[in-house]
């Protein structure tokens, strides 16, 4: 009983003011986090309006501290994506697209403009490869139904390019 007493009394008198104050350091270190991501969000609409107003080497210096700031915010590599497309820089803005991808695969807005990047590219199959993945999250996707139909059509298969472009646009029917 007594060295019950005495390991609460050191814990007490040791551990827990530790432990305390860890954990107020933690929730400072959470707070900075949180108004640190908040600063990048806001960051990412201002570069959102550079890319919109033609500005692209702000946009450009904007986004990559975005990236800085957090690393694995896909949205900012689709917008790095956009912005190298617009200055004529394919590969880097492939490269950009696909970090998209790797830190959302889910998500299918880096999948659909890599896409379309491929297509022009003149790498259908590479393109169609992406347009299948965001078919398999979203099967009525119309965008990714018309790139597929226009994959279709850079490889001369005409019937079955009609026939998925038939089909994009009854889809985009039916949500109007």
């Amino acid at each position: 009983m007594k060295i019950g007493i005495l390991f609460s009394l050191v814990f007490i008198l040791t551990i827990l003011p530790y432990s305390i104050v860890l954990g107020q350091e933690g929730s400072a270190e959470l707070d900075a986090r949180r108004e640190a991501l908040r600063r990048c969000r806001a960051l990412l609409k201002e570069t959102i309006e550079e890319i919109d107003a033609g500005n692209y080497q702000t946009a450009m210096a904007k986004i990559d501290s975005v990236i800085l700031c957090d690393p694995k915010n896909a949205d900012a590599y689709f917008h790095r994506g956009r912005i190298l497309i617009r200055q004529k820089d394919t590969t880097s803005a492939v490269s950009a697209l696909e970090k998209g991808v790797e830190m959302a695969p889910l998500s299918t807005r880096n999948r659909l403009l890599l896409a379309r990047l491929k297509l022009d590219l003149n790498a259908p199959d590479e393109a169609l490869e992406q347009i299948d993945k965001v078919l398999a999250v979203k099967p009525r996707e119309s965008e990714a139904l018309y790139l597929k139909g226009m994959v279709f059509l850079a490889k001369s298969d005409t019937t079955a390019a009609l026939e998925i472009l038939e089909k994009s646009l009854s889809t985009d029917f039916e949500r109007k």
